[in-house]
């Protein structure tokens, strides 16, 4: 029995896991609401297979993330398609995005307690599914978003 390598196992659970971020975040947008929010009471959030690679920690050798990503679904991503080398430089860096994190760390200081989630399929026009929360609550703040469900 041959013992599996660091980047053998690295490569398997990378391409493991692109399926189940595609059915998670990929396939769906998600609202997040919270009365503790200061600048809007909901944010709606999506990711797109872009966002993976750097996920993973790895360091892409690949064309593109989208290429990347691509070869993670079908199974052909290959070891040399990667390495760990950092690129030492921060996310803030290469787009600028707006996010979550503060230093690649949760700013526990400005957690909030989130009362709502829902999710749609990507493209619709409805929130149908409840992940968690109460849904009548945020109706009754918001009566104007009522037609999303």
């Amino acid at each position: 029995m041959s013992k599996l390598t660091f980047k053998q196992r690295t490569r398997s659970e990378i391409v493991k896991s692109a399926a189940d971020y595609k059915a998670v975040f990929i396939d769906y947008d998600y609202l997040i609401f919270s009365e503790d929010f200061k600048i809007k009471p909901y944010y709606i959030i999506s990711a797109n297979a872009d966002n993976y690679p750097h996920l993973t920690g790895v360091n892409s050798l690949l064309p593109s993330a989208q290429t990347f990503f691509d070869k993670c679904i079908d199974g052909s991503l290959e070891e040399s398609d990667f390495d760990f080398a950092s690129k030492n430089r921060s996310e803030s860096d290469v787009k600028g995005p707006k996010t979550l994190l503060q230093s690649n760390e949760l700013d526990t200081a400005s957690a909030v307690l989130v009362q709502l989630v829902l999710r749609r399929s990507r493209g619709a026009d409805k929130f149908d599914t409840v992940v968690q929360g109460d849904v009548a609550k945020f109706c009754e703040l918001f009566p104007d978003y009522q037609e999303w469900f």
